[in-house]
């Protein structure tokens, strides 16, 4: 699955556990993505991170190292997802 894929994965993740957590009444940290979600509901939520993940595959283009720098964006950005999902589950949970 290389690391673009996972980081979709991780992304998709963090949307089912962020409208999971507003289902149950907890707020929502990220200004865009609270916005969005008031706005739009779930698909607000899909629709913000699917713009994200746009500027990952697009960002990287724009340098002339691109296969260093898209291997660094890629794993940053599923780094944030990695914690997102984490934050998101401990405030589920518990």
């Amino acid at each position: 699955m290389g690391m673009l894929g996972i980081s979709f994965a991780l992304g998709a993740g963090d949307v089912a556990t962020t409208a999971i957590g507003l289902n149950m009444g907890l707020g929502e940290g990220n200004p865009f993505m609270r916005a969005a979600y008031e706005s739009y509901g779930s698909m607000g939520l899909v629709g913000v991170k699917a713009v994200a993940m746009c500027g990952t595959l697009t960002f990287p283009l724009m340098s002339k190292n691109t296969k260093l720098i898209f291997g660094l964006w890629v794993l940053t950005f599923a780094t944030i997802h990695v914690y997102a999902i984490a934050n998101n589950l401990a405030l589920i949970l518990f």
